[in-house]
């Protein structure tokens, strides 16, 4: 019953724009700070903004690397996704890479006149652009992304390659601890 109204109320979505709010209430309280200390004494106003400025640039690069990424992996014509994601994944990149990509398909239906020739390629990069356009959040654009990765990499859909990957870091990274327990069985 609690689920339900926790559902039914959009909880989870308000908790999602949490992170947002506090870096735009950052951001405004900086641009106060900045302002406040321009009346008193520049210098120390000026030195201050060339730090703000850092920490604002950023948190610029971690929202729009996401975007940046799926820009340059799906440029070109080919269903190859990169090795790796970028692990920046926060809701305000999750906005900025939605933004990034109406844009692309309103610069599409500009240059073309129609969006059906974008729809209509049996390429992986239309139909990837369709799953992340119809994705509601980075979960499901990770499966996706999973997905290709491994149909393009081996083949089929089926064999969980990131599963074996991380078993593998596992038994590496505790080989020591295993060993320990097996010498020691009644640790």
């Amino acid at each position: 019953m609690r689920y339900e109204g926790l559902i039914k109320w959009k909880v989870l979505t308000i908790l999602s724009l949490l992170p947002t709010l506090l870096q735009t209430a950052l951001v405004l309280f900086f641009a106060g700070i900045i302002e406040l200390l321009w009346m008193f004494n520049r210098i120390v106003a000026i030195t201050v903004a060339v730090t703000i400025g850092f920490a604002m640039s950023f948190m610029a690069v971690t929202t729009i690397a996401p975007a940046i990424q799926y820009f340059l992996d799906y440029r070109e014509e080919s269903a190859e996704p990169s090795s790796s994601q970028c692990p920046y994944k926060s809701p305000q990149s999750w906005a900025f890479l939605q933004i990034e990509m109406y844009c692309i398909l309103a610069f599409q239906y500009m240059k073309r006149g129609t969006i059906s020739w974008w729809y209509g390629k049996a390429n992986g990069r239309a139909a990837f652009s369709k799953t992340i356009i119809s994705a509601r959040d980075w979960f499901r654009y990770d499966l996706t992304w999973s997905r290709r990765r491994r149909t393009y990499k081996i083949g089929r859909t089926d064999v969980h390659h990131d599963l074996i990957w991380g078993l593998r870091w596992a038994a590496t990274t505790f080989r020591g601890l295993l060993l320990v327990l097996i010498a020691h069985p009644k640790l």
